[in-house]
């Protein structure tokens, strides 16, 4: 008689070899969202962006590099829509110049990319030095790249391969280039040292002209150097350099581009060398956001503009404008705020405010960008009223404003505040408030006691606050710190007794702290900066800290905080510039910690909130599932035919590794049925329930079942709890096939 046996084989699923990409049915998928080990993420649908360069290629494709991580947009259909960079993780996009044949050149991160394809991919250049500055140059069928060093790349055939020449020591903020053998390089700042070549960017040598100055642009007979930003003089040059005339002030910078008889700067153009200055966006007759004029590109049919929203388009010579941003996640999000209804969101953004009144949707739709004034053009802090709100206060560009109706008018309530920045805004009734400021010198928290109608100082003097929270007795903390500032008196955190103001000790103490949040006896703070973080908690209102470090990296530069109320989950986000961040997540209220997501390349997560996990970086707005891993096993690894195999089931948090206990798994078998297919028999598999079973308190269960020949068995957990369903997705296990040997 012949022996059965049971062999446990691990069944690779090939269902991904018949999935589509989206992008080939018309929608596309943006590289943001993202599944990984720990978490799946998809975008809330924020879009627009902080645009630094647009070019447009000869075949009609336009380009915006957006300063975001993966922040190199395309536009196929002059701006409606845009689409990402796809599969690449390539870092911020600064700049970014086409050649004759529409091939496209990026400068992201510190590294040079190239697109031969209209946008759709992108590859990284590695022939030249590398190490690449925040400018590039395509002129007079050369590609030049700036290195860090003050040297340039200089490339004839497309990137294929680079020379190399030193212009002069430090920082080259413009290029620009006026025939085949000049060329010009603005090197350094405050002061601006302007550099040029004659013999196509070989050997370089300094005009002697120094000034602040930012850009630099020149055609066949005209240079011009203006600032990099507003209100600086600009002046010209028609014999390359030798001497220089004033164009005036042109009220505007960030670009010099030459189109036709005009010279645009900024938002501001002229015709006449700077005799008048004319300002696209005050001479504009309609627009639908502020026209910035960071970067402005000109064709045939079009003129771009960066705007509020992001890139702006007009048709009529700038008469109108329309932002067009769809399809660019792109915003920097640096505060969250939501009311109790869930319903309402209000997000502190590079750029202004965004608002949705339907964040509980799939596809939450957005109001961007809001300008409490139209100077108002970046929020740092947001503070909508949980039980109304129609009020909000937003912090903006050294002021505080207030809005009573939703925000379709606000009023300055700023007070004395008039040189540095609010940073967070907290309150517990919707009465009482609080708004801690910062800068570059200064800091203290502003209390208002009627709603944010009035604010007046604390006492907290000289103390650059970053966070606030507001513990159960009404105690407020307020962690502060400066980067590159080691001063004792501006870290940690500080605590409001309702009249004075005490800078707790312990290990908290010197810590540079960026969130701090409050769970009912629990104080947590995130602290970091260069080389160094620490996730602290106080159980005895800020007495004594201990850091929360199991999981966690030494050199976090620690964030953002979040909980979900009434468990012990708790976030934990890293936001390096310049680096790559991450999410941590706890299910023990920080004892331990496992890696949840990891950011792209220069992403950094700046705030979070947990309605679900949500997070705001300088890619957008996103939503995260946690993972759940399921696997089975099977003991004896042999068993007789008839007899039972006994399949254990167990179900943990995929970033954490803790059990999930309790839960109710389903394990199913594959059933092979003939089907009649048109003329043709076909086996069809379906899979059929075996059982359902409640894991224990190890998130662990073992199936026994008996078998008469072999099976492929699989198991799947349906979140079914709130906690659960805000969570977690569903999971399911790898296939496992028992074999039955005589």
């Amino acid at each position: 008689m012949k022996k059965f046996a049971v062999t446990i084989v691990l069944v690779s699923l090939i269902l991904s070899l018949f999935l589509v990409p989206l992008s080939l049915y018309g929608k596309i998928v943006k590289f943001q969202d993202s599944s990984q080990t720990g978490a799946v993420r998809a975008s809330l649908n924020l879009e627009g962006g902080y645009v630094e360069d647009i070019a447009i290629a000869p075949n009609g494709t336009v380009y915006a590099a957006t300063n975001s991580p993966n922040g190199i947009f395309r536009s196929l259909n002059g701006g409606q829509t845009w689409q990402g960079p796809g599969n690449v993780d390539m870092g911020s996009a600064i700049a970014v110049q086409v050649d004759s044949s529409s091939n496209a050149y990026v400068i992201a991160g510190i590294d040079l990319y190239k697109s031969s394809d209209n946008g759709s991919t992108w590859s990284k250049l590695t022939a030249g030095k590398g190490d690449y500055d925040q400018t590039l140059l395509y002129a007079q069928n050369k590609l030049i790249v700036p290195s860090r060093n003050g040297s340039v790349d200089i490339s004839t055939n497309g990137g294929a391969s680079f020379s190399n020449s030193p212009v002069a020591s430090g920082s080259i903020r413009s290029l620009a280039s006026s025939s085949a053998t000049t060329f010009y390089a603005l090197v350094g700042s405050s002061p601006a040292t302007l550099y040029k070549s004659t013999d196509g960017g070989t050997t370089w040598s300094t005009t002697g002209k120094t000034g602040s100055y930012g850009v630099a642009g020149a055609n066949s007979t005209t240079v011009v150097l203006a600032g990099s930003s507003g209100a600086t003089v600009a002046e010209y040059s028609t014999n390359e350099g030798t001497s220089w005339n004033s164009m005036g002030d042109p009220g505007s910078g960030g670009h010099v581009t030459f189109n036709g008889s005009r010279v645009y700067i900024g938002n501001a153009w002229t015709d006449n060398n700077g005799a008048t200055w004319h300002s696209l966006e005050n001479e504009a007759t309609s627009k639908t956001s502020i026209l910035t004029g960071n970067a402005f590109a000109a064709g045939s049919a079009a003129m771009f503009i960066s705007s509020g929203g992001g890139v702006a388009r007009s048709t009529d010579g700038g008469a109108n404008w329309i932002d067009l941003y769809e399809g660019m996640n792109a915003v920097t999000v640096n505060g969250i705020s939501q009311a109790n209804n869930k319903s309402v969101v209000w997000l502190a953004a590079q750029g202004g405010l965004a608002k949705t009144t339907n964040f509980t949707a799939t596809n939450p739709t957005w109001s961007y960008p809001i300008l409490p004034t139209p100077s108002a053009a970046s929020a740092s802090a947001v503070w909508v009223n949980p039980a109304n709100p129609d009020v909000v206060l937003a912090g903006s560009l050294l002021k505080l404003y207030r809005s009573t109706n939703g925000g379709s008018s606000w009023s300055d309530v700023s007070g004395g505040l008039t040189t540095e920045n609010i940073h967070d805004i907290a309150s517990t009734d919707g009465n009482t408030i609080y708004a801690g400021w910062s800068g570059s010198t200064g800091g203290g928290v502003l209390k208002s006691t009627d709603g944010g109608t009035t604010f007046s100082n604390t006492g907290l003097a000289s103390v650059p606050v970053n966070a606030l929270a507001i513990g159960s007795d009404g105690s407020v903390y307020a962690g502060a710190g400066r980067e590159f500032d080691s001063t004792a008196s501006t870290r940690g955190i500080y605590k409001y007794n309702g009249s004075s103001w005490t800078q707790l000790s312990g290990a908290v103490s010197g810590q540079l702290v960026n969130d701090v949040l409050v769970a009912g006896s629990s104080i947590y703070a995130a602290a970091g900066e260069t080389n160094q973080g620490a996730v602290l908690v106080s159980k005895d209102g800020g007495a004594s800290w201990s850091e929360l470090k199991k999981g966690l990296p030494s050199d976090g530069w620690f964030k953002a905080l979040a909980r979900e109320s009434g468990t012990g989950n708790l976030y934990v986000s890293t936001s390096r510039p310049a680096g790559t961040s991450y999410i941590y997540k706890s299910m023990d209220n920080g004892q331990t910690w496992g890696l949840f997501f990891t950011g792209l390349k220069d992403e950094g997560f700046n705030a979070l909130l947990f309605d679900k996990l949500v997070s705001g970086s300088n890619t957008g707005l996103y939503s995260y599932k946690s993972k759940a891993s399921l696997s089975l096993s099977s003991k004896p690894k042999i068993v007789r035919k008839g007899k039972r195999a006994s399949v254990k089931i167990t179900l943990k948090d995929a970033a954490t590794k803790k059990a999930l206990k309790r839960r109710v798994i389903v394990l199913y078998k594959k059933v092979v049925k003939k089907k009649k297919v048109g003329k043709k028999w076909r086996n069809v598999a379906k899979w059929q329930r075996v059982k359902k079973a409640r894991l224990n308190t190890k998130g662990q269960v073992t199936v026994k079942t008996k078998l008469g020949k072999a099976e492929v068995f699989q198991a799947q957990w349906k979140p079914s709890s709130k906690s659960d369903k805000n969570n977690y997705s569903t999971a399911k296990s790898k296939a496992v096939r028992v074999r039955v040997r005589r």
